[in-house]
């Protein structure tokens, strides 16, 4: 349980949500890339295992097509199964940041965990929408849509116990007249991204040559962290925009039953 809160929660523009991403994700960079870690090793570990199979059983283009699609089934099913816990734990760990002014491995799969199905619930609602709206092209306009009207329904599952259905309504409605301002924030952090991938990849030249299916696992365990805190905090930024959302909300949704705790002076 947190000691006290550290700081306020308050309307962030772009520059300040990157900056604060990067700022956290240094600060706790260890122990936000275990967090993430577990659950990718064991969903890389499952790839790698089904592309054997598939390689092991290819033969007649028959077989070929069944295996393949076989194994994309499998393959979108243990990452449905494995990001609740992604999700949960890292926004626990920005959640300890915010409240404990440090992120706890036990506590962020914890939280993670007590929380998997409410995400997990969320998530598959939100993932059999987008599959039958881009079943044709006329709506796929409408799945791009959704697909960030959207993004916030594992936060609002895990933080505000929703069900899924409402957990979709609540991030549409954090969404609402703020869309394309999700999309420029989220845009431009990929576009970051990309550009710190980038680098990474030069000096990891010899990765290449040694272990070339080494790469996309470490990338994705050393800047996943990234990502994922860009999506808490702009969870956080637009309830405090749309209902003046507070460290004191946020320590009792995480520790319901709680007392109150007094907040450091800035």
């Amino acid at each position: 349980m947190p000691a006290r809160l550290e700081g306020q929660l308050v309307p962030k523009k772009f520059e300040d949500i990157i900056a604060e991403a990067f700022s956290i994700y240094r600060k706790h960079f260890l122990k936000l890339i275990t967090i993430i870690a577990l659950p990718l090793l064991i969903y890389y570990l499952i790839e790698t295992i089904l592309n054997g199979a598939h390689w092991y059983n290819r033969g007649a283009e028959e077989n070929d097509l069944s295996s393949y699609l076989l194994k994309s089934i499998l393959s979108i099913t243990s990452g449905l199964l494995l990001y609740p816990i992604e999700v949960g734990g890292m926004t626990r760990a920005v959640a300890g940041h915010y409240l404990e002014a440090q992120v706890d491995i036990v506590d962020a799969y914890d939280f993670a965990f007590k929380k998997y199905f409410y995400i997990l619930g969320t998530d598959l609602l939100a993932f059999l929408g987008l599959v039958l709206l881009s079943v044709t092209i006329i709506c796929i306009p409408l799945a791009i849509f959704f697909v960030v009207a959207w993004l916030f329904n594992s936060q609002a599952a895990a933080l505000q116990r929703a069900s899924p259905a409402r957990a979709l309504k609540t991030s549409s409605k954090l969404v609402k007249d703020n869309w394309w301002r999700v999309v420029e924030i989220l845009f431009l952090s990929i576009l970051i991204l990309l550009v710190i991938a980038l680098v990474l990849g030069l000096f990891s030249l010899p990765l290449l040559f040694l272990a070339p299916y080494m790469l996309l696992p470490v990338g994705t365990i050393i800047l996943g962290p990234v990502g994922l805190i860009v999506t808490v905090l702009l969870y956080f930024d637009l309830r405090v925009r749309k209902e003046g959302y507070t460290l004191e909300q946020l320590r009792k949704e995480i520790y319901p039953e709680s007392s109150p705790i007094p907040a450091i002076e800035s």
